[in-house]
Parts: structure tokens; C-alpha cells; sequence
């Protein structure tokens, strides 16, 4: 509160440049590429590597490339 016993304006406003999104590819955990594959679903993974996940430690994650029926041209994902 300021002095005057009136609450000031606490909002805050980020300004973001450049572009705000960019086609890259889906990061999923083990967990989902493991349910994915007891599907009739015919999906191609990357194996991206170890990744830490908020609530669940150190887990080997993946990238979802695409579908084994159809060819994608992906972008490289940027290295972090």
C-alpha cells in the first residue's frame, strides 16, 4: 500500500521481439513414446537425451519426427 492507504498498480508487462514461434519439432518423455508405441499408431522417434522434468527427476526424453507413412522436412531443433 502506499502512504496514502490506496494500493498501487502491481501489473507488469513483458515485451517479447523477434518472432514469437517457431516450427520446431515435439518433445515428449519415455513414458509417452512408450504408450505411443502399444498404439496401432506408426510414429518415428529421436531419441533427444537426458532431460530433467520438473516432478519427476532425470528421464531420456524424445523427439516426435514424424509418422512412418509420410516424410517430413524438419527443421534442426537449436541446441540448448
Amino acid at each position: 500500500m502506499e502512504s496514502t492507504g490506496l494500493r498501487k498498480d502491481l501489473s507488469l508487462s513483458v515485451h517479447i521481439t523477434g518472432p514469437k514461434t517457431i516450427a520446431l519439432r515435439i518433445h515428449v518423455s519415455g513414458s509417452t513414446v512408450a504408450i505411443l508405441k502399444r498404439t496401432d499408431c506408426r510414429f518415428q522417434y529421436e531419441m533427444r537425451g537426458e532431460t530433467y522434468l520438473k516432478g519427476r527427476g532425470t528421464e531420456i526424453t524424445y523427439w516426435l519426427t514424424g509418422t512412418e507413412d509420410k516424410e517430413y522436412n524438419l527443421p534442426t531443433p537449436p541446441s540448448v
